[in-house]
């Protein structure tokens, strides 16, 4: 059998991400890829894209591995759309890469260049494009954070695969129905008084612009507007795609953003209970990146710093490896971070992401004005833009308020040298 399974660096940990699309779902690659794979039936566990350390873009999906046969012309096939999704939704992108599940402890990683893969999409000759040199796969062992090499891959492989040879897939194409193209709120902008009440429409369509009957909807609210809440809290569409929820304001002044995702897709509704806040741009940040599934817990102007804006997150991903590489998943929350907050305060000299890890160390990600807008107008490499950012990294332990070293935190909770 010929070696396809070869050993790959720790390709995904050298990643440094920049902020990926989110553009309006509608079930075609190009325009969102994650919704036209989990419309051929897979499980996305995230997607984005950045650029790695040596200034390459990158695109990469984790999904969940649906024959978890190696071998299997569904596994192929799988891959090739995974591929196919990034080459259309991600076009900047030179390396294109798939994660698939197996357990918890293992993963299998597919990597290819978008120029092979191109290639391959106007020839369809697979044998071909698994002899390119950009054609890598790999197996992760997440218990130890590596990539399995020599004979524990062999004997990996031999154990949960057997002998055999990857099959030809099924090329996929666009699909020309059924996906979901927008969560919408009715109202998306409203006032209550304290304690009062407000009834919301919640609409749900698909690609076409059509009713969705029977999806399920999930709501949520977040702001400054506490003791603010919704019923129901889950709710599912009538036959007009349609849901009726009730919002029901505090007893405290600020704005409430309510939160509708249904399948991945979500819809905001901007609520000013009482007096609202004092500063409207918290509400702006704290609606943008809960459209983008992040939870808040503040945002505004730093009291000791009047220069500094910020924003207060959960952070999401894994932050980093225990060789002390971060997750391009995090990494991509942080950009969105700043994004939001530079759109709110043009006039902020700096911005500062606080993302909260595992509710016990407040992480401050704290960058210029002046370097964000020269990083994303791509006037500075994105090696020195990470580099200067990571130099400036503050962690604040929650319980007892004191600096920690960042060093000391990546050690304790990564096991980093």
């Amino acid at each position: 059998m010929r070696k396809v399974l070869i050993l790959i660096m720790c390709t995904l940990c050298l990643f440094v991400a920049a902020a990926p699309p989110h553009a309006a779902l509608a079930a075609d690659a190009a325009s969102d890829p994650s919704g036209y794979l989990e419309e051929l039936g897979y499980t996305i566990v995230n997607i984005g894209d950045g650029v790695n350390k040596q200034g390459t873009p990158y695109a990469m999906t984790t999904m969940e591995w649906e024959s978890k046969d190696l071998w299997s012309e569904e596994t192929a096939t799988q891959i090739v759309s995974g591929f196919y999704a990034l080459r259309n939704g991600y076009p900047a992108a030179r390396i294109l890469l798939i994660d698939l599940i197996y357990s918890q402890q293992y993963e299998v990683v597919w990597r290819v260049s978008s120029d092979d893969w191109d290639k391959y999409t106007k020839d369809k000759d697979w044998e071909a494009l698994k002899q390119t040199e950009s054609w890598w796969v790999g197996i992760w062992d997440n218990d130890e954070q590596a990539y399995l090499a020599g004979s524990g891959l062999q004997k990996f492989v031999s154990k949960n695969f057997g002998a055999g040879a990857f099959a030809e897939p099924k090329f996929p194409g666009p699909i020309t129905g059924g996906g979901y193209g927008a969560v919408a709120l009715n109202p998306t902008e409203g006032q209550v008084k304290l304690k009062g009440q407000l009834n919301l429409t919640i609409t749900v369509l698909d690609k076409q612009k059509q009713p969705v009957a029977s999806s399920d909807v999930e709501i949520t609210v977040m702001g400054s507007a506490t003791g603010s809440r919704v019923l129901p809290k889950a709710t599912s569409t009538n036959e007009k795609g349609n849901a009726q929820i009730t919002f029901s304001a505090g007893s405290t002044d600020g704005v409430a953003i309510i939160v509708a995702k249904s399948r991945g897709t979500r819809g905001v509704a901007t609520i000013t209970v009482g007096k609202g806040d004092k500063d409207p741009a918290v509400s702006i940040v704290v609606a943008e990146l809960a459209g983008k599934g992040y939870k808040t817990y503040g945002a505004g102007i730093d009291k000791d710093n009047p220069d500094t804006a910020y924003v207060d997150m959960d952070l999401v991903g894994y932050l980093a490896d225990k060789s002390g590489n971060y997750d391009p998943v995090s990494l991509a929350q942080i950009v969105d971070g700043w994004s939001a907050v530079s759109g709110a305060y043009p006039k902020a000299k700096s911005l500062n992401v606080i993302t909260r890890y595992e509710g016990n160390y407040a992480i401050h990600w704290l960058v210029a004005s002046a370097d964000f807008s020269d990083y994303t107008a791509k006037k500075t490499s994105a090696d020195d833009f990470w580099s200067a950012v990571f130099g400036s990294i503050k962690v604040f332990d929650l319980k007892t308020g004191r600096e920690v070293s960042p060093q000391d935190f990546m050690n304790k909770n990564f096991g980093s040298e």
